[in-house]
């Protein structure tokens, strides 16, 4: 008998909160936890050598999931360990990707109407640029945002989020821009969203410097909500890239974030410049390590918005050399790493 689409159908029945609040009890022991990690460890294991008979011809793609899921599940273990996320947020965060990955194998009946009707699933998520504003002034932005006054009313950004939920049955949306935190709309922000929604997961991409002591407690309190924040290599990389001084406000909003319990990751544009840099074990060690950062998101340059060079862009032998970097850390290291 096949347990996942049970399990799936489980997980987002009325008995998925008392099941959350026992999961998420056993997250905090760490005596259980550990126990846990390691018989996920060894199912994982177990999975992939059942998906390298599956994918025989391609069993790297197997392999590389592997590794990412493994990676996921020791920084969880290390940021819970070591107390880097908040108690209300670990339950919440619990609660909500139980129920995505619930969806993932027993479909909703939203997914299950989108796929009859057109023949194949709908999207897990939405990227949405609430506006077009930015309090910085960035090499190579891809939107070449700035001052600017475009903008989706917050009602049409709400009406977005409503209809994705109800049509496509939806567990995450990602916030780009723009900053969004700079974001303000009929006397609302883009926080007001998360709030409204609080049964979805968000990913918000920002520079982090509006990230202050009451934003990161309010992050807490909402506990759905985790921030990307860009950076470009070190000090002086991040700062020819984004303005002098950013490198020492983005640390300023990690310091809150931490403070507030609530999960952050890291967001690099990759170029010809610094992509030795992004993987060397000094700014791993840095950001992963001393910053506490959970994820990754590594985005090679694309010669677009403001003063778009090709020479930006990465030769195809540092492509080479980044890929084969990139699963390395995750492998050895077990960073949440994705390369895009």
């Amino acid at each position: 008998m096949n347990v996942l689409p049970i399990a799936g159908q489980l997980l987002r029945s009325r008995f998925s909160s008392p099941l959350f609040a026992v999961g998420h009890r056993l997250l905090r022991n760490d005596t259980l936890r550990r126990r846990l990690v390691r018989l996920a460890d060894r199912w994982l294991s177990a999975q992939l050598t059942a998906d390298k008979r599956t994918f025989s011809a391609g069993h790297r793609f197997a392999e590389e999931r592997w590794l990412i899921a493994r990676a996921v599940l020791h920084t969880v273990d290390r940021l819970i360990a070591r107390q880097a996320i908040a108690p209300h947020v670990t339950g919440v965060i619990t609660k909500l990707w139980g129920r995505a990955l619930g969806l993932m194998v027993a479909p909703s009946p939203a997914w299950r109407r989108f796929q009859a009707e057109n023949g194949c699933r709908p999207p897990l998520l939405i990227t949405v640029s609430p506006g077009h504003a930015c309090n910085l002034h960035c090499t190579g932005c891809y939107a070449n945002s700035g001052p600017g006054t475009a903008k989706l009313p917050w009602s049409i950004l709400d009406r977005v989020v409503t209809e994705a939920k109800a049509l496509w049955g939806i567990p995450l949306v990602t916030f780009s821009g723009g900053e969004p935190l700079a974001y303000r709309s009929e006397g609302k922000d883009v926080l007001d969203i998360v709030q409204k929604h609080a049964d979805l997961l968000y990913l918000m991409f920002t520079n982090g410097t509006l990230i202050d002591k009451e934003t990161a407690a309010r992050l807490a309190r909402l506990g759905n909500l985790t921030p990307a924040i860009s950076v470009e290599g070190l000090r002086s990389r991040t700062d020819a890239w984004r303005g002098a001084g950013t490198f020492d406000r983005v640390l300023q909003a990690m310091a809150h974030l931490r403070e507030a319990g609530v999960p952050f990751g890291i967001s690099v544009t990759v170029t010809r410049a610094n992509c030795q840099e992004v993987l060397a074990d000094e700014f791993l060690d840095f950001f992963f390590a001393q910053q506490g950062a959970f994820y990754g998101f590594l985005f090679h340059y694309m010669p677009i918005g403001r003063h778009a060079s090709l020479e930006a862009m990465m030769t195809p032998e540092q492509r080479i050399a980044f890929w084969r970097r990139t699963w390395e850390v995750v492998a050895e290291k077990r960073i949440f790493l994705m390369d895009f």
